[in-house]
């Protein structure tokens, strides 16, 4: 039996609790117990939130429950609700549908900020999914989190004191935390979230130079990354030129090194990222020629200086965003090319060759002082 943590048709709403009766060691098994409830959801208070996802957001009130957390979706005046709170998306989903959340199957809760305010949460559960919900306003927040302390749950109300506390670079400076590991935590801890595209997690670029980089003969200390400087500041000559942009403009790039649109733009080749640039693009994909279609042509682009973007964890691990498995048309570009695949370098033979030897391989070997 699966935990009851999906969403459920509001006609035949019916709540049941999946409660953890037993844990046997010997067989490594959790026994569970159904145990059917009725709840009168009227003699709780509500509250509103805005229940942020990689697919739009969805305006929500939740119930603190006595064992769970309920989010209910509302039916809402789209222009009304953006004039009152301060929200994060355009997309807006409007489904009548419910999620359930046990608090035993919460691992913990971290404290987010959002829109430059601390009024945010994100659930991570033991079923590896999380639920990152905006609370509106600091009056929701501290009523939340005193609620959950009083339930006993993780509750990290200052993600920065935690991380230091867990001791995490130590732990990296002695090889008992992977560089891969470390910058996700990092990313978790400094709120950045997967449901979250303008605050999504950031990779780095590992080099400063890709055109040598894919022979896998030739890494040298000339090709580490300096990473006290953008990856768009790798020598002396560009770092020069945009010193002297901040002086005559006012500032340093003309992108961010992660947007919603950079996101988009890496794993437009899976769902739900090909609906979102859609939406994003105004109905239709973005330019042939400026989509993702290899890392050289992307490093090209960053060597010009304007441009800032870093990578994203999926690059490191996720086989299928290297592939046009929906079979998209993506277009065609000014040379006739047809988008498709993304492009590997000379020697590369797929893409589980090509994220071992050029990414995750390369990142185990990045053990050196400008890291530390």
């Amino acid at each position: 039996m699966k935990l009851n943590r999906n969403f459920f048709d509001e006609k035949t709403f019916k709540i049941s609790h999946n409660f953890i009766e037993n844990f046997n060691k010997k067989n490594n098994k959790i026994l569970i117990k159904e145990i059917p409830i009725n709840i009168n959801l009227n003699k709780y208070q509500k509250f509103n939130a805005e229940l942020i996802t990689n697919q739009g957001s969805i305006f929500i009130k939740y119930f603190l429950l006595d064992e769970f957390i309920l989010i209910k979706n509302e039916k809402i005046d789209t222009k009304l609700i953006k004039e009152k709170y301060l929200l994060t998306s355009q997309n807006f989903i409007e489904k009548n549908k419910f999620i359930l959340i046990p608090f035993f199957n919460i691992n913990e809760i971290f404290s987010k900020r959002f829109c430059y305010v601390w009024c945010s949460i994100e659930i991570y559960c033991n079923n590896n999914k999380t639920y990152l919900l905006n609370l509106l306003n600091k009056d929701n927040f501290n009523v939340f989190k005193n609620f959950i302390k009083n339930k006993q749950i993780k509750f990290i109300e200052n993600p920065k004191n935690e991380f230091k506390k867990l001791n995490f670079v130590e732990l990296w400076k002695k090889n008992e935390i992977s560089n891969f590991d470390f910058i996700n935590l990092l990313n978790k801890f400094s709120s950045r979230s997967f449901n979250d595209l303008m605050q999504y997690p950031i990779f780095p670029w590992l080099f400063n130079n890709y055109k040598n980089i894919f022979d896998l003969n030739k890494i040298s200390k000339e090709n580490l990354r300096l990473f006290e400087f953008p990856i768009s500041a790798q020598n002396e000559k560009n770092r020069s030129i945009i010193s002297n942009r901040f002086n005559d403009l006012k500032y340093h790039h003309q992108i961010h090194y992660s947007t919603e649109a950079i996101v988009l733009f890496y794993l437009v080749r899976i769902s739900p990222f090909t609906e979102n640039q859609i939406l994003f693009q105004s109905n239709s994909f973005d330019n042939p020629d400026r989509l993702f279609i290899s890392f050289n042509d992307v490093f090209n682009i960053l060597e010009n200086f304007n441009d800032n973007r870093e990578l994203i964890p999926e690059i490191f691990y996720l086989i299928e965003m290297y592939y046009n498995i929906n079979l998209c048309f993506f277009g065609q570009k000014q040379n006739k090319e047809i988008v498709n695949n993304i492009k590997f370098p000379e020697k590369i033979f797929n893409a589980s060759f090509f994220i071992y030897f050029c990414f995750r391989k390369r990142f185990n070997f990045r053990r050196n002082k400008q890291m530390d």
